[in-house]
């Protein structure tokens, strides 16, 4: 998989909870209820963990739908991005942590699951193969736990004041996030459509959906610039005449840009 800086999933995560759709967050927390009152409790992984940006925006919601303590499992192969998460984690006693470094593209996705009672994911479908969804989704459904995955981008890449070589410049992004991640050609912008199909194929009912756009990013927000030089840096290693010099005037940009995103939430069997 792709190594992304703390600089960059710290300027991210401010973009990503602003982003969320709420309807599949919602769906999550009221499971969480459904499954909160039992003999143990409610327990979580999060795969692709990183620094701990989804633990921080979920502990606390899901803390106001349940009356017990909450159990996470933060899955990552970064150590250092694990130790992050793992210091910057909730000092609520009622929730603890547990890391496990793996190598999601090798990792024994069943048994990394466990018990849980719900899996979930940030950013993470778009950069895998639709194998590597398709085995998240059937072990999940055989263990009984739900998915919340979400920020999957859905191909959406666009400035307010388009022109040619910005598309040519997102032709060639699009392109690499197509591109092998790791887990073998990755899905990028087909990610939402895919778990869509998937999900159907399996006949699993009760998806619900939500777009969770990153909306009006310039360059007054802060991590704009590695963002663009993430956008621009497929195009100028492809040589595309002009790109390098429309990266610089991009990261000075007060042109709106969208980012578009989806999120889905996928129940267990009933």
């Amino acid at each position: 998989m792709s190594d992304f800086s703390s600089e960059w999933l710290e300027a991210r995560e401010v973009w990503d909870h602003a982003a969320r759709a709420t309807a599949p967050t919602d769906a999550a927390l009221a499971f969480a209820r459904s499954r909160a009152g039992h003999a143990r409790p409610f327990r979580v992984v999060d795969l692709g963990a990183g620094s701990g940006s989804n633990h921080r925006y979920l502990v606390p919601r899901i803390a106001a739908w349940i009356d017990g303590p909450q159990v996470w499992r933060l899955v990552d192969g970064d150590a250092s991005l694990m130790s992050e998460a793992l210091g910057r984690s909730s000092g609520d006693t009622s929730v603890t942590f547990e890391g496990v470094g793996a190598d999601l593209a090798h990792a024994d996705l069943p048994q990394i699951i466990g018990d849980a009672d719900l899996v979930t994911c940030s950013a993470l479908l778009d950069l895998v193969s639709e194998s590597w969804v398709q085995g998240l989704i059937e072990a999940a459904q055989a263990s009984g736990a739900a998915i919340l995955t979400t920020l999957n981008w859905d191909g959406v890449f666009a400035w307010e004041d388009e022109t040619d070589l910005d598309r040519e410049i997102t032709r060639h992004f699009t392109a690499d996030q197509r591109s092998d991640k790791g887990f073998g050609p990755a899905l990028g912008p087909t990610a939402p459509e895919t778990i869509g199909r998937i999900t159907t194929t399996h006949r699993i009912g009760g998806i619900v959906e939500g777009d969770s756009p990153w909306q009006a990013l310039d360059a007054s927000h802060k991590g704009f610039d590695i963002l663009v030089g993430f956008w621009a840096g497929p195009a100028i290693a492809a040589g595309v005449p002009g790109a390098s010099r429309r990266m610089e005037v991009r990261k000075a940009s007060s042109s709106p840009l969208h980012v578009g995103h989806r999120d889905h939430f996928i129940p267990p069997p009933n």
